[in-house]
């Protein structure tokens, strides 16, 4: 094998003699070759970094105006479900208010509320319950709010004039019916008063937009409101529109 390698390198002395290329010609001409593909190398390189730099740009100049996009469009759609949300509920509040002043109504007139009453719990069927004696009679504080009427009524009875009389005037003085709750309507404002403190403060019925509103019971905030004196607190806070209405015994 050596001797092969040998006489491989032999031939081509002899060829590099017969063209009579000298050794300093030849390491000049492979030098200036070895330089030429070193240029070409750097040249390349240089063009594929602008190429990646130019890829680069392009996507990040898509992205960002993928993301303006995005966030243009999210700005209109909001601005649209909010003028949405509120013609909707202006709609609503409006035709609340036309119902409970009594404009709106069958052929343009009000409704019958105590006939409306009476067909529907005309159509309620009722229940035959047993009678029960001795124990098994329920307790007055088994039935919820029984006990708060109760009371009521004993101090309605009890309100007399001087001289042991009892006077109806005297006492519509005292029952007041769909006064308005004094209070900026705003959405945020969550405190109201009203002209007297109730008593009993069982008798204080709320309603919000023609809805009655249930008291928080004692230490929660399960209900739509809590009263304390003259102060009524919100759980919510009315919106502008909202109609606030108290009955109450005082």
């Amino acid at each position: 094998m050596a001797l092969e390698n040998l006489k491989k390198i032999e031939d081509v002395m002899k060829a590099i003699n017969q063209f009579s290329i000298s050794k300093e010609d030849f390491e000049k001409s492979f030098e200036s070759i070895v330089n030429l593909v070193l240029r070409r190398e750097e040249h390349f390189t240089k063009v594929l970094n602008n190429f990646e730099q130019l890829v680069n740009n392009i996507t990040q100049k898509l992205q960002s105006e993928q993301k303006k996009g995005i966030d243009d469009l999210k700005k209109q759609v909001d601005v649209i479900m909010k003028k949405e949300h509120k013609q909707r509920m202006d709609e609503i509040f409006k035709k609340m208010a036309t119902i409970k002043d009594g404009i709106d109504g069958r052929d343009g007139k009000d409704a019958d509320e105590e006939t409306i009453v009476k067909n529907v719990l005309d159509k309620i069927p009722k229940p035959e319950l047993p009678i029960l004696e001795g124990e098994d009679r329920p307790d007055i504080g088994s039935i919820k709010g029984l006990r708060s009427i109760i009371e009521e009524l004993k101090i309605i009875r009890g309100r007399k004039l001087g001289g042991g009389g009892f006077s109806k005037i005297a006492m519509d003085g005292h029952i007041i019916d769909g006064e308005s709750l004094s209070g900026t309507k705003n959405g945020t404002n969550k405190i109201f008063t009203i002209l007297n403190a109730p008593n009993p403060v069982a008798s204080l019925h709320i309603y919000r937009g023609g809805a009655r509103q249930e008291e928080n019971p004692s230490g929660t905030t399960d209900g739509d409101y809590s009263i304390s004196g003259k102060t009524i607190t919100f759980n919510s806070a009315p919106a502008s529109p909202e109609i606030l209405k108290a009955d109450y015994r005082h």
